[in-house]
């Protein structure tokens, strides 16, 4: 799931070498990137690009859609979402495993009761959403 929900990071001088690594991990191996748009506006897609070449390229002001990691903001709800918070804040932590896991503390808000509930997750794609988040639900 985290290879495949992404998030578009702008590059800088200061998070171009851990941009670079993303792009040359690729869209297989974790922590990796999917697309690249290059300042031009050149969209190269990784799954067919030469990864080592794309991240030469990258230059601050390309912007890297990379793999979900340790620390991103991203939202979880359930349905139907009838209350406030039944959809709420949460930092990702990223396991091996295919499943999401939640704290038993925000269980009752999401009415879960690990009987084969589904979830939706969702990740702001951009800074503008990820502080909106943080602000208005807060982080669990």
């Amino acid at each position: 799931m985290a290879k495949e929900l992404t998030y578009p990071e702008r590059v800088s001088n200061y998070n171009i070498e851990e941009l670079r690594r993303s792009v040359r991990n690729g869209p297989r191996r974790h922590p990796g990137a999917n697309f690249i748009t290059l300042a031009d506006g050149t969209k190269w897609d990784l799954k067919i690009a030469d990864t080592k070449n794309a991240a030469d390229k990258l230059q601050p002001g390309s912007v890297v859609e990379r793999h979900l990691k340790d620390g991103d903001v991203v939202l979880l709800n359930s349905q139907p979402s009838l209350q406030r918070m039944s959809f709420m804040c949460h930092r990702a932590k990223i396991k091996p495993w295919r499943t999401l896991r939640i704290n038993e503390s925000v269980c009752n808000s999401y009415n879960a009761d690990f009987d084969g509930d589904e979830m939706n997750l969702h990740v702001p794609q951009t800074e503008e959403a990820r502080a909106e988040a943080l602000v208005l639900m807060g982080v669990q």
